[in-house]
């Protein structure tokens, strides 16, 4: 996601486990792509290729969206800041059991 955003290209999210669903989501809340809650039940080949032009037609103001999440990213320090705190926490963790 980062590198779409950083490249102002718009996303299909199409997620499989974890986090990509909540990523998939705030994509799309965001405006910045589309994602599929159920791609396999709900990407049929003419939904992505309409979902894709759509996206061509849009990419002028979905990339002046991520230019906007970029500038906050930045604003709060970046990929810096966030491996940071990843490393952090990492270093303090103490175990699901708890």
């Amino acid at each position: 996601m980062m590198e779409s955003i950083c490249a102002k290209v718009p996303m299909v999210v199409m997620p499989f486990f974890a986090d990509q669903f909540d990523n998939g989501r705030l994509v799309t809340r965001e405006r910045i792509g589309v994602h599929y809650e159920r791609p396999v039940a709900d990407a049929s080949a003419s939904r992505i290729l309409e979902d894709v032009s759509s996206l061509l037609e849009a990419r002028e103001a979905m990339g002046a969206r991520m230019e906007a999440i970029q500038g906050t990213i930045d604003r709060a320090g970046g990929a810096p800041v966030a491996v940071s705190a990843i490393e952090r926490y990492v270093a303090a963790f103490d175990g699901h059991d708890k």
